[in-house]
């Protein structure tokens, strides 16, 4: 076929389609892509790819605008523990001293408890804490350490029975060689308010579980025991002020409630157990 023949061919090919084009359009796109050379079908496949990636490149670029701020961080807290009064409900080896008591002074005494109370020493409590802030208000992490309070005294309140006359009696336990600890692992959700600024204001609370543990002379006396120790649920609030130092550091202060529920030990029994700490807090982002 002369040279010129393949394009008179393809003139009349176009023409025919132009035609068919008035009269349906569905057609003439159909019969357009199977015209179509092999070149010009690798353009439309590399053109359709083109837009395809640009349009999730572009919803790339908003997911990441959305989630401003996520990425892993990993916290550091240090400050003050005060250990609310616990309440024990149970403690036999306690009873039996009271009542001890009261006979080391008429040996025809007896006597019964109806209250025992340890009281605590201000401490001290570590955190440490990492997790992932999904953006900049929301945030979720695992945090464990340590409390400490000295154990001031175990005070128990009863009666005294001698000769058919009953009196209130009040008695108290020197525990100063008594440490209690408390290891925490709670898994915290916090919410950062936005504010635009540097100054963060910020909030949540966790669940989890406590390693709770007496330790010292003092209770050997009483139980031939060194140590008490049980683990149970936890909880805590928290709420505090952070300070941007850097991009990716924040100093702040923070105030922590833990709660636990009710405590089993070795040898003495006691209900839910209430800190308070005031700490200064640490935060790096990655």
């Amino acid at each position: 076929m002369p040279p010129n023949a393949g394009g008179f061919g393809e003139f009349l090919l176009k023409a025919r389609l132009g035609r068919v084009m008035l009269n349906n359009g569905r057609r003439v796109a159909m019969m357009r892509f199977t015209a179509l050379t092999e070149p010009a079908k690798h353009k439309m496949v590399m053109r359709t790819l083109i837009q395809w990636s640009t349009i999730v490149a572009l919803g790339s670029a908003v997911s990441l605008q959305a989630a401003d701020g996520a990425g892993a961080f990993f916290k550091f807290n240090v400050g003050v523990a005060l250990q609310q009064d616990l309440d024990v409900k149970n403690f036999p080896a306690a009873q039996a001293a009271f009542i001890a008591g009261a006979q080391a002074v008429s040996p025809t005494a007896t006597g019964s408890v109806s209250d025992m109370k340890l009281s605590f020493d201000p401490g001290v409590r570590l955190g440490f804490e990492g997790g992932y802030h999904f953006n900049s208000s929301w945030a979720l992490g695992l945090e464990t350490g340590m409390v400490y309070n000295n154990v001031k005294e175990l005070r128990l309140t009863g009666t005294v029975t001698d000769m058919g006359v009953t009196v209130s009696q009040r008695a108290s336990i020197d525990t100063t060689e008594l440490g209690f600890f408390q290891i925490p692992i709670l898994a915290n959700l916090i919410y950062t308010v936005p504010t635009g600024s540097g100054i963060k204001p910020f909030l949540g609370g966790g669940v989890g579980g406590i390693a709770s543990i007496f330790e010292g002379d003092d209770f050997r006396g009483l139980t031939g025991r060194d140590s008490q120790s049980d683990f149970t649920f936890a909880y805590q609030g928290v709420a505090g002020l952070a300070f941007a130092v850097a991009d990716r550091a924040d100093i702040g202060v923070v105030y922590k409630f833990l709660g636990t529920a009710d405590h089993t030990f070795q040898d003495l029994k006691t209900r839910e157990n209430y800190s308070h700490s005031i700490m200064a807090t640490f935060d790096f982002r990655f």
